[in-house]
């Protein structure tokens, strides 16, 4: 799918010195900055740029377990220690998929240093196993972590109910990546909504 979001980036501290005018997030000219993120709506289109390869498919169930989820270079885990589980959630997105329980705050750590990094997702509102609960039109908040440095910080809107790309290719490279759900939680941690968002294949460059 070509839907590009409107895309909202915010440089932080620690490249504050960025280009006055830098490119737009996924055009065709290079950023200004090396550090701008550059955005990608299309699987095929980021993979061709990148070279960045699927590196988590979970292809294989899980019940409930608060155990972070580890495939090849990837961990997952909730950052408040909640329940995870890995199964067809949704037919929008192919394959198994990851949720958690409360909102959709995900830490995501690599064994290596990649400077590309996509995933599928499917903001849902009323398609998919939604556990009897109620949806809600999410945003996520992306921020790229090296080290203990954040680089940049990137939200995105999805459209609910559909199955939705979002890649991203820094100049440098990051060790994690922290998602946060917006929009549907009067607190960081805990969902009141009781409501799932889907997370589907991880895709990484291997700059290291």
């Amino acid at each position: 799918m070509h839907w590009l979001p409107k895309t909202v980036v915010t440089l932080l501290a620690c490249i504050a010195a960025c280009a006055e005018d830098p490119a737009a997030p996924g055009s065709d000219d290079p950023p200004d900055d090396p550090e701008t993120p550059q955005v990608f709506g299309s699987q095929s289109e980021f993979m061709t740029a990148t070279g960045a390869t699927v590196v988590v498919h979970f292809a294989t169930s899980r019940s409930l377990t608060p155990e972070p989820y580890e495939e090849g270079v990837v961990t997952l885990v909730h950052p408040a220690g909640f329940n995870n589980r890995i199964e067809d959630h949704t037919p929008l997105l192919e394959g198994n998929e990851f949720a958690v329980s409360g909102a959709e705050n995900i830490d995501l750590s690599f064994s290596t240093n990649p400077t590309a990094f996509g995933i599928w997702l499917q903001d849902a509102f009323a398609v998919g196993d939604l556990g009897g609960c109620q949806g809600a039109d999410s945003r996520f908040e992306f921020t790229f972590i090296r080290g203990a440095t954040a680089i940049a910080g990137l939200t995105v809107d999805p459209p609910v109910d559909e199955a939705f790309f979002y890649g991203v290719l820094l100049g440098g490279t990051f060790d994690q990546v922290e998602i946060r759900e917006d929009g549907s939680s009067i607190d960081d941690l805990f969902d009141p909504l009781c409501e799932n968002d889907f997370f589907g294949s991880i895709l990484l460059d291997d700059a290291t």
